[in-house]
């Protein structure tokens, strides 16, 4: 080869190097046989190896590349990796993203599905019927209420004593009882219903209901029969009492405030007592009446626990009304047939229903010349309602 001088080996000398050497190699080898096909692949200056073909390429290369981008290879790289580290995180945090999504949404979905199953538990529950116990079919009364939620179980023992074989006999208490018996049905009470009761069976059912009582339960109690005061304690009477003396009675009837201590004893949230008896000394009337024979006075007044309202269908000395007349074809007294239309409104609470039921009762007796005036003894603590 040709000895060459020394030059600056920048990339510009270099690229003008090798073309020179590669026309001196090809004028010199002319002489040989293939010369076309010979090329520069060495510089070599004073027997020092300066460059190859291939550190030329690579040299050009980042000379070109630095003319074009104005920056070296070395940092095109490091702006690549750049490039490839924020374009990772970019993805991790639109991954991490996509599983919060997915979470968030999964659990709204099981919140949803719980509600769901909340809320069909809860129909479920309105919607079942509870049993009735009874001693005859209860009759159906129409036009029947809309459907309500029970907020608590509710239980209702009813009694109506008619057919007494020592006193005055009476016509509508069974009917009273019936009547009232299906109307709690209707609005969700387990209902106990018996009539004409001797002594033995009528404080059975009375000790066999209380036991059933359970905390938190509404309880109602009704009576339709003959009731009596004695010393400042009300009894209520079975039919086969004979009344032959006081302490007799004491003995063998049923003492109001012990039936509505017992209740109390089992913790119930409400307890409705509506008595329909009269309250006056006995006598007959033409449009028949509740009472007890012989020296006796009516129910006395009475004080009820927290908790309770006791109703009486007549006032101190009064009569409680079973008809309004002959042309009265109804088979209920007039306290019960109020009763049962004022509680089928939805949404009053039961105080108001008793409220509105003395003020119709009132009304109607004194249609007819005669005075009841139903006695209201409330100790109830919030609102309760027969249909919500």
């Amino acid at each position: 080869f040709v000895q060459f001088t020394a030059w600056n080996w920048g990339g510009h000398d270099a690229q003008e190097a090798l073309p020179k050497c590669n026309q001196r190699l090809q004028e010199a080898a002319k002489k040989s046989s293939d010369y076309v096909n010979c090329r520069c692949e060495i510089l070599i200056d004073s027997g020092v190896t300066k460059l190859s073909r291939a550190d030329l390429q690579r040299r050009l290369g980042s000379f070109e590349h630095f003319l074009t981008t104005g920056i070296t290879q070395e940092q095109t790289k490091l702006a690549e990796q750049r490039k490839a580290e924020e374009a990772l995180a970019r993805a991790k945090q639109a991954e991490e993203e996509r599983l919060a999504a997915a979470k968030k949404e999964a659990q709204e979905k099981e919140r949803i599905e719980q509600a769901k199953r909340e809320e069909e538990r809860k129909r479920a529950e309105q919607t079942t019927k509870p049993p009735v116990v009874v001693e005859a079919p209860i009759p159906s009364t129409d036009p029947k209420p809309p459907s309500q939620p029970v907020l608590a179980y509710r239980k209702a023992l009813v009694i109506g004593n008619d057919a007494y074989r020592h006193v005055e006999p009476l016509k509508n208490a069974r009917e009273d009882a019936r009547a009232i018996a299906a109307s709690l049905q209707r609005v969700g009470y387990t209902v106990t219903m018996r009539t004409d009761l001797a002594e033995r069976d009528m404080k059975a059912a009375i000790r066999n209901f209380a036991e059933k009582v359970e905390g938190g339960d509404e309880v109602a109690f009704f009576f339709a029969g003959h009731g009596v005061e004695i010393g400042n304690t009300n009894y209520l009477i079975p039919v086969d009492i004979t009344g032959e003396s006081p302490k007799q009675i004491r003995d063998e009837a049923i003492d109001l405030k012990r039936i509505l201590e017992d209740v109390q004893d089992r913790r119930a949230k409400l307890t409705l007592a509506i008595i329909d008896a009269c309250r006056d000394n006995p006598f007959k009337s033409k449009w028949g009446t509740r009472t007890l024979g012989a020296d006796s006075r009516g129910l006395a007044p009475t004080t009820p626990a927290t908790g309770q309202m006791i109703i009486y269908s007549a006032g101190v000395g009064q009569k409680a009304l079973d008809t309004l007349g002959d042309r009265d074809t109804s088979k209920n007294g007039i306290f019960t047939r109020v009763f049962i239309e004022q509680m089928q409104r939805p949404s009053v609470p039961i105080d108001k229903i008793a409220r509105d039921t003395r003020s119709e009762v009132v009304r109607l007796a004194r249609s007819i010349g005669h005075e009841q005036v139903p006695a209201i003894y409330d100790q109830v603590i919030g609102e309760f309602f027969f249909i919500r």
